[in-house]
């Protein structure tokens, strides 16, 4: 697989992300999808911060191999995919 995948997922996911905040309409409704209700409630630097705070350590770990990483649906942890 690679990273040159999962780099492009997350490109695509900052744009989308930084589109939807972009736009009062759907800025609440993407911060309440991704950390729940009371979310939209975070200013739009604040969501941001949150995120890359969560991805950040989601990188450390994998990075440094401490722990499996999160378990998919199918019961197998993302590090069982690379």
């Amino acid at each position: 697989m690679g990273f040159k995948n999962c780099t492009n997922d997350i490109v695509a996911a900052i744009k989308y992300i930084a589109d939807e905040l972009s736009r009062e309409n759907t800025a609440a409704a993407i911060k309440k999808q991704s950390l729940g209700v009371g979310a939209q409630n975070n200013s739009n630097e604040c969501f941001a911060e949150i995120l890359t705070s969560i991805y950040s350590a989601r990188q450390n770990t994998l990075v440094e191999g401490i722990g499996p990483g999160p378990i998919l649906r199918d019961g197998r942890s993302d590090q069982e995919l690379l």
